[in-house]
């Protein structure tokens, strides 16, 4: 479980990250990423369009958990924002973790060409 300080909870910091945030589209999600100056902060989302409460919370929990894996991989200093994609519903465990990396990788890629 991700602590409390790496996560997003109030509805405006979604909106930041949403409206002044950059994206990046994955088969199983789509990354919203906004740099805060300060440590790293995660949000999920999961649209009524995936399904009923339990297939709309079974995904939150996969997603939420292989963030939290590879939450190190991230680099510091962005708020980032997974909105799920139909697509994440019944996609194998292992190429979730997959995409969660490459994620890490190219948020980490474009934090040092910023730099």
């Amino acid at each position: 479980m991700l602590p409390r300080c790496f996560r997003l909870k109030r509805q405006q910091d979604f909106h930041r990250v949403y409206r002044r945030g950059e994206s990046r589209a994955y088969p199983a999600f789509v990354l919203h990423r906004k740099n805060n100056g300060g440590g790293k902060r995660f949000g999920f989302s999961v649209s009524k369009k995936l399904g009923n409460a339990v297939a709309r919370n079974r995904v939150r929990r996969r997603l939420r958990h292989a963030v939290y894996a590879a939450a190190d991989l991230f680099p510091p200093g962005a708020d980032y924002v997974f909105v799920a994609r139909s697509a994440a519903v019944d996609l194998e465990w292992s190429e979730l973790e997959r995409q969660i990396k490459k994620a890490a990788s190219d948020s980490a890629k474009a934090r040092a060409s910023r730099s």
